[in-house]
């Protein structure tokens, strides 16, 4: 067991969106208090272009991605399941963190198989 601590330098916090809701809210939280004690932190939601309800702080990187839509066929849904899985692996690998952050199961799971 080690007792010392390790600073990583890059975070990145995924939230499925900055909408009204609890997860959301400590997502902006995370993000002050990782940005306040000398981490470069990016927030990737998963939204898109969807209006925010809270206002990402000063000094964290935003990144968008749109992850929500669900075309009608299943053939459609595993081909775009493949793409936002790519494409989220995509943004969070080019920012290089060292910690990734995830809040709620859903954008757990999918942020989970794009680090595989």
């Amino acid at each position: 067991m080690s007792t010392g601590t390790t600073h990583a330098g890059r975070v990145a916090v995924v939230s499925g969106s900055l909408s009204h809701g609890g997860a959301e809210r400590v997502a902006i939280d995370l993000c002050c208090h990782l940005r306040d004690a000398g981490r470069d932190v990016m927030l990737l939601t998963l939204s898109g272009d969807m209006p925010d309800a809270y206002r990402p702080p000063e000094g964290v990187r935003r990144e968008r991605l749109e992850a929500r839509l669900l075309p009608p066929s299943l053939f459609h849904r595993l081909w775009y399941l493949a793409n936002r899985v790519i494409s989220i692996r995509r943004r969070i690998k080019s920012y290089r963190p060292d910690v990734v952050v995830t809040l709620i199961d859903k954008v757990n799971i999918l942020v989970l198989v794009s680090l595989l």
